[in-house]
Order: structure tokens, then sequence, then C-alpha cells
């Protein structure tokens, strides 16, 4: 994903919402990077879409603000209307839209649904967001970007850190309390069986299969 900028220009929609502006050859496209949206959109694509057309068209849909002037930003060439789109997917919402790439190596540190209440708890906590009033505000990588920064005395933030095997204590002979310590929690507060990377990966294969609908498309 493309690094947060204090120079990306956030312009407010009429429904109370905001999105980011994007040059794209000399015109400026509106993307709906909001986190409301990116969540729905991983939720969409997670388990995929009836066929492969119809997922290209609905993450169209919802990649924009206005996908026609998206299309015109592209001279009407649907060439150049899958390149935006993918660059939108990698850079704005992290997806990678290839079918060669590499499945994320990241240890599952969070999931979207089974962390939901932890995620608001600790939002409200840590930075005093209410999530419900923040999601169709702030962008996407903001709410990563404060997920990342999660305090460890927050409910989230001590998951994260448990779920961690970078954080596991190195074992030595003074600190096996330390280390059983950090084993328990760990399992405590373990991931269930599917976990955010999953889905994730899902949604990565799931837009893959986008990729080459609009490739086909054009």
């Amino acid at each position: 994903m493309t690094p947060l900028s204090l120079e990306t220009r956030r312009v407010p929609l009429p429904d109370g919402r905001s999105a980011s502006a994007l040059d794209w050859n000399g015109e400026t496209v509106l993307v709906d990077d909001s986190a409301s949206n990116a969540l729905a959109l991983y939720m969409a694509f997670r388990d995929g879409r009836p066929s492969e057309r119809e997922q290209a068209i609905d993450v169209i849909s919802m990649m924009f603000v206005d996908p026609d002037a998206a299309y015109l930003a592209c001279d009407y060439s649907m060439h150049e209307f899958g390149r935006l789109v993918r660059h939108v997917a990698r850079e704005t919402f992290g997806i990678v839209m290839d079918p060669d790439a590499a499945a994320p190596s990241e240890p599952d540190l969070f999931d979207l649904e089974q962390d939901a209440p932890a995620i608001r708890t600790s939002l409200r906590m840590a930075y005093g967001i209410d999530w419900d009033e923040a999601r169709d505000v702030i962008s996407w990588g903001e709410f990563l970007a404060l997920m990342a920064s999660m305090p460890i005395e927050t409910p989230m933030g001590a998951r994260m850190y448990y779920r961690n095997p970078d954080n596991r204590p190195k074992p030595g002979k003074h600190n096996r309390e330390q280390v059983a310590e950090f084993d328990r929690l760990a399992k405590l507060l373990a991931l269930e069986e599917k976990g955010s990377h999953d889905d994730a990966g899902d949604a990565n294969r799931a837009m893959n299969d986008v990729a080459l609908s609009l490739c086909a498309i054009a």
C-alpha cells in the first residue's frame, strides 16, 4: 500500500463520507477509500461472487465515487481503466491483483469479524474514536495505522501483541515463567481457525479473478 502522505487530499462527500483525490492522467479521480467501504469490499470479495464479470462490475462500483468519471479519466480505454483499477486495489486497499503474487507471510494478528468488539473498544480507549462515527470519514490506511499503533494496554493491543511470535521472549535459564506466561496468553488470545490474513488471502484470490475478468472485457 502507498504510505499515508500529508499531501493526500481528502474530499468531503454530500452524504457525510469522505474520499481521497487521485491524480490520473491529469484528471482527479475520487477513490472511496473510507474504512467502512474498504471493510465492505473485503467482506464482499472474501468468499467470491457468482461470476468473474460480476466481480469486476462490483469492485469498480465500490472503489470509485463516480465510476463513469474514473473511466473518463482513462479516455474511455478499458486497458487503461484496468490499470487504474489494479493501481487503486494495490495502493489504496493493499490487494495485489496479480495471479502470480505471493501469499501474505505476516502472522495473523487480527480478524475483522472475530475481533470486532475488541477493535471498537480499543479505538475508543486508545484514541477516543467511536467506530460508528469515524468509519465513513477516516481512510482505510488511517485505520490500519491506528491498529498498528494500538497500545498493549487495550484489548486489541494485547491480542495483537501475544499473537505475534516475534514478541515471544527468547527462552533462557532465568525466564521460564515469563515464557510460559507468554505462551499461555498467546493460546488464550489466539484467533480461531480463520484469521484476518486468511480473509485478505481470499480477497486477493477473488480480486485476481477480477483482474483477469477486466483483461477479458478489454
